[in-house]
């Protein structure tokens, strides 16, 4: 299978399942006000940030990333992610084993309020 990233690029919905095999690859495209809620899996999870500046915490670290760079999130690890309030994040998700529904898209994901964000961003 080929993916081409100018297409994956073009996508704006909040999560594109691409491919599902033995292992799962969605598309994220993150508005400046959604987020991708604390979550824990039990399998790893790769994360290539495609577009814009990323906020990740994992295990209530933060870190911040940028396009080109790449994330491994170890199963059992607690994590969130969201964009940095002035851009977009466009993002790769790569699970070593399938986690969601095969064609599975969701057009917007959930919201940041107000007092969220700035707690997100400073932890």
């Amino acid at each position: 299978m080929y993916i081409e990233l100018a297409e994956v690029l073009k996508l704006r919905n909040y999560h594109t399942v691409l491919y599902t095999g033995k292992l799962q690859i969605t598309a994220r495209h993150l508005m400046p006000d959604e987020f991708i809620p604390e979550e824990v899996h039990k399998v790893d999870q790769v994360l290539q940030i495609l577009e814009g500046r990323a906020i990740v915490v994992i295990k209530q670290k933060v870190r911040t990333y940028t396009a080109g760079e790449i994330v491994v999130v170890r199963a059992g690890k607690p994590h969130m992610v969201r964009p940095f309030p002035d851009n977009h994040i466009t993002l790769l998700s790569t699970y070593s084993s399938p986690l969601h529904l095969a064609g599975e898209i969701v057009e917007r994901g959930p919201k940041f309020g107000k007092t969220d964000a700035g707690e997100f961003a400073h932890r």
